[in-house]
């Protein structure tokens, strides 16, 4: 027998996997177009095809499989019940919710939008998925503004999960 977590069979390990995910591509969407800007800056060369490309690949591919491989490493040895309280409890987050429905939305939005101006400037993929990365981004600082505005506090860890580690900390 192996140890290694069946992920089939919780639904409790598959949510936060595919929470995790989320986050990646989230962080990824926020990230990548900075670090583009200081590669073009450093080469002089910059290009909205490129700028698209580097969102694209960050958003679709490296920024939810950095993020499902770190939560599944990071629940190989946890007991189901702590995965469980936790998936629970992320749930159960009226935040949490909010910011990946704007980050849905503001992908959605992007989508459509960023290709219908730079259609000629991009390859139509590139586009469709970098704008879905531009509008993720938009999703996450309009959560983030509105939890501001609020009068909520506004930091890393009550944006990304709500007190959703406390579990894990006493497990």
């Amino acid at each position: 027998m192996s140890s290694i977590p069946d992920l089939s069979s919780s639904p409790s390990r598959q949510y936060l996997l595919r929470h995790s995910a989320i986050q990646g591509a989230q962080l990824a969407s926020l990230v990548t177009p900075f670090l583009y800007g200081a590669v073009a800056i450093k080469t002089r060369s910059f290009s909205i095809g490129r700028l698209l490309r580097a969102c694209a690949i960050g958003f679709a591919g490296v920024g939810p499989a950095a993020g499902a491989a770190l939560a599944y490493g990071r629940m190989l040895n946890q007991p189901e019940a702590v995965v469980a309280t936790r998936a629970g409890l992320l749930r159960g987050s009226a935040s949490q919710q909010r910011l990946e429905d704007y980050t849905i939305i503001g992908a959605a939005v992007g989508a459509l939008v960023v290709p219908a101006i730079f259609l000629k400037r991009a390859r139509l993929p590139y586009a469709i998925l970098g704008g879905a990365s531009v509008g993720a981004a938009d999703g996450v600082l309009t959560h983030v503004y509105m939890r501001w505005s609020e009068g909520k506090g506004v930091s890393l860890k009550g944006v990304v999960d709500d007190g959703a580690a406390e579990p894990l900390k006493k497990a």
